[in-house]
């Protein structure tokens, strides 16, 4: 659970410094965690009213054919994915550490959204 944590952390860093840019930015979350998805991480960012405008950064950890994988990107709402980490297939029995390095890269792939969602509202 610690681990959800830091990357809800990281994304209310996120959301913070996009609403120094953009007060009125509406930001919506949601977490999730169960056995085939156990952390599932979702921040929505747009302007009040244009949910079909949004954009969407999702964070997953899923087990998908016994292997666990990792999926962060940012899409726009029923739309095209902009930004994605890509991948991550840590395999049948992933290592602390190897969950724990993949953990730190998508904190730090969130870190470097905040211009980009910028640019992407006000554009």
């Amino acid at each position: 659970m610690r681990r959800q944590e830091a990357i809800v952390a990281a994304v209310r860093q996120l959301v913070d410094r996009v609403r120094r840019q953009i007060p009125d930015v509406a930001s919506h979350n949601g977490t999730s965690a169960n056995d085939v998805k156990p952390i599932h991480v979702v921040r929505t960012f747009g302007y009040p009213g244009e949910d079909d405008d949004a954009l969407v950064l999702s964070t997953m950890f899923t087990f998908h054919d016994g292997t666990l994988k990792v999926h962060c990107n940012l899409m726009r709402e029923n739309g095209p994915i902009l930004q994605d980490l890509g991948t991550r297939d840590l395999g049948i029995q992933p290592s602390e550490p190897e969950i724990e390095a993949v953990v730190a890269e998508v904190e730090n792939f969130i870190g470097t959204l905040d211009q980009f969602i910028i640019a992407a509202l006000k554009g």
